[in-house]
């Protein structure tokens, strides 16, 4: 019983998290949105990089990971479902690369269009929105019904297991600079050139 309630309260936790997360972009996509905040090329690659990051945790969750393969193990009760979210996740990938490929093109193109690049990334919020949803409502409630308490107990160790390996990748993180965008390095490399032409 402990450990079905540390496993609840560990994804709760993860849940809150990413909803947190996802609710601060959509306040910068409407900041955006509103033309209050101009926005330049290094500022919408630094936004479209916060959403491939927020793609990429939610990839990396204890329910993905652990939960929702042991409840495909235990019932094809809601199989459909199961792919209604699968289906949203891969909507949410092509988006973010569609949104990616659309800025190379403008940023080459010398414009883009503000509107467009957060109409898009607002549909990848409305599609995460509607994930996280159908998890709390229909699938932690028939996780807790279809697993054993044995199963559980393995989930749990999995997910002490997976926030240790977090941590440690956290730690060597803080330890790297972080990468720079492709405008901020081509920046770099006229202010470099411009000085190099200065002194000869």
């Amino acid at each position: 019983m402990l450990t079905l309630t540390y496993a609840l309260v560990a994804l709760s936790v993860e849940q809150k998290k990413v909803l947190g997360r996802l609710l601060e972009l959509q306040h910068e996509i409407q900041q955006k949105r509103s033309r209050k905040v101009v926005a330049d090329q290094r500022q919408i690659e630094s936004l479209l990089a916060q959403f491939v990051q927020l793609d990429e945790a939610c990839r990396n969750r204890n329910i993905e990971l652990y939960v929702l393969p042991a409840i495909r193990a235990a019932t094809t009760e809601n199989d459909s479902l199961l792919a209604d979210i699968e289906a949203l996740t891969a909507m949410g990938r092509i988006i973010l690369a569609t949104v990616r490929e659309r800025l190379r093109q403008a940023f080459a193109q010398g414009s883009f269009n503000i509107e467009d690049v957060c109409n898009s990334l607002e549909l990848y919020c409305q599609h995460l929105l509607k994930r996280l949803a159908i998890e709390d409502m229909h699938f932690l409630p028939l996780a807790q019904r279809v697993i054993s308490s044995d199963e559980w107990f393995d989930i749990a160790a999995q997910f002490i297991s997976h926030e240790s390996e977090k941590q440690t990748k956290k730690t060597f993180d803080h330890m790297v600079p972080p990468a720079e965008t492709p405008s901020h390095i081509a920046a770099v490399n006229q202010s470099n050139s411009d000085a190099y032409q200065a002194v000869i």
